[in-house]
């Protein structure tokens, strides 16, 4: 299952925060600015609960899964103290059996931003089209102006907003206006390659059902610790997701409550030159008093990549 950007905490660190914070500290890495990049991704998924969240649909089965990634960024500027990014996500899962959950995924996007020596202010602009079964399921639009700043070295800090709109292909009552905002704190050592974080996201999400329309609190601790020795680092994520709406479902005599509790652990080896390895676990425990959101699942992923 892919965990969809807007119900993620979305540790994106590579591309922002520690690249920004490293400019900060280290102002010679701000000379050394690439005008590319590219990563992608081949790898194997078992999963002992497939299911796909945003329909509220769990199928109570366990399958494997083929999963590809491609990320390109492209930044033509070439003042490393403005930001003009072009860039494309592709994602795709391909099960064995399951076939109704397959999904793809393209996200164009484009980002502008001014960095200074110790603060960032950027806008970012993406559109995220989804296929389930080879048929459009979903498309959203996104709005994300941010903004970063580091109090001292070791700690940056960043704030953002997004508004969302959200079009659901199979089911319109979902479609909907989402609101966020967000904190995201993090304290830097050992040469800034780990990190300790934490986040914290509001978010209001008004659909055209009363029954999808919600308020939700997202918190998330994460740390990353780098094993030198082997050319490898750890990582571990928690995200608790509590949000309460507005309508009541046939099926559940109050109001719909929602508490998911999601673990990741990941560990990144690099292998020779841009190639790595990744292994990743996630545990999903999401309770619910609607029964179709009340679930447990556990997916085990390996994953080549290569970084350009």
């Amino acid at each position: 299952m892919k965990r969809w950007s807007w119900l993620s905490s979305g540790w994106t660190l590579g591309l922002t925060t520690a690249v920004l914070l490293l400019a900060t500290v280290s102002p010679t890495w701000a000379a050394e600015k690439k005008w590319y990049r590219l990563t992608g991704t081949i790898g194997y998924e078992h999963d002992d609960n497939v299911n796909q969240g945003a329909l509220d649909r769990v199928s109570g089965k366990s399958d494997q899964a083929a999963v590809f990634t491609l990320q390109g960024r492209v930044d033509p500027l070439p003042s490393p103290d403005w930001q003009l990014e072009f860039g494309y996500n592709y994602y795709q899962q391909i099960h064995k059996r399951e076939s109704q959950f397959d999904l793809v995924t393209h996200t164009p996007q484009v980002t502008f931003g001014r960095i200074a020596d110790t603060w960032e202010a950027k806008v970012r602009y993406s559109y995220e089209y989804n296929l389930l079964e080879r048929d459009s399921f979903l498309r959203t639009h996104n709005f994300i102006p941010i903004f970063g700043f580091a109090i001292a070295p070791p700690l940056w800090t960043e704030i953002r907003y997004r508004f969302q709109r959200k079009t659901f292909f199979t089911d319109t009552r979902r479609d909907a206006d989402n609101h966020s905002g967000q904190v995201e704190q993090y304290f830097y050592f050992w040469g800034n390659r780990g990190y300790v974080g934490a986040m914290v996201r509001l978010e209001r999400n008004l659909a055209d059902s009363n029954f999808f329309t919600y308020t939700g609190l997202l918190l998330s601790p994460t740390i990353q610790v780098p094993i030198p020795l082997v050319g490898a680092r750890f990582n571990v994520a928690y995200d608790y997701l509590h949000r309460i709406y507005g309508g009541t479902f046939p099926d559940v005599d109050r109001a719909r409550r929602d508490n998911v509790r999601t673990t990741t652990v990941t560990l990144t080896k690099t292998l020779l030159g841009p190639l790595y390895a990744e292994f990743v676990y996630t545990r999903i425990s999401s309770g619910s008093n609607l029964g179709s959101a009340d679930y447990r699942e556990n997916i085990y992923s390996a994953n080549v990549g290569a970084k350009f």
